[in-house]
């Protein structure tokens, strides 16, 4: 095997390890939109230890809350996930019910100073999965999206160059070789 041909399907093995890569991650985000799931990175420490800041949880939107669930709601145009305390229904001046919830995080010594009603919240906190969490982490690392993406940029380039080196020379791989034209076999004759 000359180094030319190692070369060639090196790139070519990297380019579909590259784009095997990036259909993986698009798959697993994908999916998770289509099983009406939601990913949070978590920016505080008030859930520690149940929850450390970093940690990418999943949010089950079309779950209701109970009582001791860890939620994900909406608060002054922020993202915050705690535990439920408590809840009750309520039923707004417009005669309109809700379920209000009072949330506490779980390294906060008191509850919230506020109450969370139901359109308010995003959903339920659930296990995440390791194919999400591994997609979330090598998509935010510049680097690993890069070799995702070189190997594939590079078999086009040097298949680009193959071909106008073979413009220059005069090569043209797509030609038929004109004996065969003449060999009712079949065989080839040029070069032999």
């Amino acid at each position: 095997m000359t180094l030319r041909t190692a070369m060639v399907w090196g790139v070519r093995v990297s380019a579909a390890l590259g784009i095997a890569g990036s259909l993986a991650i698009m798959g697993v985000s994908r999916f998770s939109t289509a099983q009406e799931h939601q990913h949070f990175k978590i920016t505080s420490g008030s859930m520690v230890p149940t929850i450390d800041v970093g940690e990418v949880i999943t949010v089950r939107t079309a779950q209701s809350p109970r009582v001791g669930d860890v939620i994900t709601f909406l608060h002054d145009g922020k993202t915050v996930t705690h535990r439920v305390s408590y809840s009750w229904n309520a039923i707004s001046p417009d005669g309109t019910r809700h379920t209000v919830y009072k949330t506490k995080g779980d390294a906060n010594k008191f509850e919230d100073s506020w109450a969370v009603l139901d359109r308010d919240v995003i959903g339920t906190v659930t296990p995440t999965s390791p194919l999400v969490m591994l997609a979330v982490e090598l998509s935010e690392h510049p680097l690993i999206l890069a070799l995702l993406f070189i190997p594939f940029l590079l078999s086009i380039m040097m298949n680009e160059l193959r071909n106008s080196w073979n413009i220059v020379t005069g090569r043209n791989d797509d030609e038929e070789c004109p004996e065969r034209e003449s060999n009712p076999q079949g065989v080839a004759t040029r070069g032999v």
